[in-house]
């Protein structure tokens, strides 16, 4: 973790958003809060095109955020279909790179292949597979407690959940935070207060884009741990580097060779994850502003505001 000084200093001078207040504004200014531990780089011109479909020329390979590009909710975003389509049809290699953490990768898979989407398996890189990657290399202190309702468990032997004793674990790891509420935050900044154990955060998220709001993410709630008790987060999910340096290793064992880094393009909603992320990594990056986080936003005002500039930004798929 980089920084740690001033990321306390930023948080501490930070109101911290209720989280029935959670919006495109709110997430912004989360986010903003939390710039001195996202990557660093140097901006791009921004060049500008009407949809992805018109810019695929550019690229050998796509990594595509989840939510916000693929789907919102439950929904398939318009176009997508067409979109890989189009992109299978030229050979360009597509990899989904989501900071879905709750189950493994194959779940998010089968997602995929349910909407007749051709996306498997092999095509899936999650922050989940990342945070497993980090654990396996520097094993964390046992018992695990793996944290969130209905999230698959790693399988560590005597691994805790977060019905368990917070005191009983020796270290957490934020899954998922769908049906978390207060008590479980207040279990956890207490345990962490009384005792700090290290917090492995796996869906750096803020929020995600969802059918007429937006859904607190595990970022929200790790962002409200580090203010509260000051821990330091190790993060598994875009925009931090372990997230791309798997993406890519994917995209260049589905090629066959070395991809060149700047035929590849991440494309997502979310600037602080997705572009800043991307171009963090040396890669292409699309803001597409139409479905996620931005839908509702001046997005290039947005873009000039917080200093994140794309390399491309389009309106649809």
């Amino acid at each position: 973790m980089k920084n740690v000084s001033t990321i306390q200093e930023s948080l501490q001078s930070f109101t911290m958003p209720d989280v029935q207040q959670i919006d495109a504004a709110s997430t912004l200014a989360v986010y903003h809060a939390l710039q001195p531990i996202l990557p660093q780089a140097v901006m791009p011109q921004t060049q500008k095109a009407d949809k992805l479909s018109d810019i695929l020329d550019q690229f050998d390979a796509l990594i595509l955020d989840g939510f916000g590009v693929i789907n919102i909710g439950p929904e398939k975003i318009e176009g997508i279909d067409e979109l890989l389509s189009a992109a299978l049809e030229r050979g360009i290699i597509i990899v989904v790179l989501t900071n879905a953490a709750s189950h493994p990768s194959s779940q998010a898979a089968a997602k995929y292949k349910g909407w007749n989407l051709p996306i498997d398996g092999a095509n899936v890189v999650s922050s989940r597979d990342v945070i497993e990657v980090i654990l396996k290399d520097t094993p964390p202190p046992q018992p695990v407690m793996a944290l969130g309702h209905n999230v698959t468990p790693f399988g560590y032997e005597g691994e805790l959940v977060a019905t368990d004793d917070y005191d009983a674990a020796e270290s957490f790891v934020l899954l998922g935070t769908s049906e978390w509420d207060e008590e479980d935050q207040q279990r956890l900044e207490a345990a962490l207060s009384k005792r700090m154990r290290p917090l492995y955060v796996a869906n750096p998220d803020v929020s995600a884009p969802q059918p007429g709001q937006f859904s607190p993410e595990a970022g929200y709630y790790a962002a409200r741990a580090m203010q509260a008790t000051g821990v330091e987060p190790i993060w598994g999910g875009k925009p931090h580097s372990t997230a791309f340096t798997a993406a890519l290793c994917k995209v260049d064992t589905l090629a066959g060779y070395s991809v060149d880094r700047s035929r590849i393009a991440m494309v997502g909603d979310s600037l602080h994850t997705d572009i800043l992320g991307g171009i963090g990594a040396g890669i292409c990056s699309v803001l597409v502003t139409s479905f996620g986080l931005l839908r509702d936003s001046d997005a290039e005002a947005e873009c000039a505001r917080l200093g994140i500039m794309p390399h491309w930004m389009v309106r649809a798929l």
